[in-house]
């Protein structure tokens, strides 16, 4: 097979691990329902594996015991970021932001400006992309 170097990754996460395959492949075959919507078996069985899945995400990244009933999972990066954007910035609030950020960052952010009553200020960067801490 021709080796690919593929710099479109973030975008559309291809190719994945193969492991990532089984596991998808397993989990359609296995449970493919949707978890905590019902009272039978596989609804059952896919909210424990959501529910398992949770703490142990908790405990990959360092989290205290209580987080994992507060872990929000997004179809992608750009929906998460928008969720949290949109979810914590409020009428009022001043967003401080640089024009490096993607736009899954920078589309929430004006628009929490431009609709939500928000406030930003984008600080400058130079030409290797880095910020003076003086100007935050």
């Amino acid at each position: 097979m021709e080796e690919i170097i593929y710099l479109d990754n973030a975008a559309t996460t291809w190719p994945k691990p193969e492991s990532v395959y089984a596991a998808m492949v397993d989990n359609y075959r296995r449970l493919g329902v949707n978890p905590g919507r019902s009272g039978y078996d596989k609804a059952i069985e896919a909210g424990d594996f959501l529910h398992d899945l949770r703490k142990r995400l908790t405990r990959f990244f360092g989290g205290d015991d209580d987080i994992p009933e507060r872990l929000c999972f997004g179809y992608n990066a750009t929906d998460a970021l928008n969720l949290i954007v949109q979810g914590l910035v409020s009428r009022g609030d001043h967003i401080i932001t640089t024009n490096l950020e993607h736009n899954s960052v920078i589309r929430p952010v004006n628009h929490m400006v431009r609709d939500g009553g928000a406030e930003a200020t984008y600080i400058p960067f130079d030409a290797d992309g880095f910020i003076d801490p003086d100007d935050i």
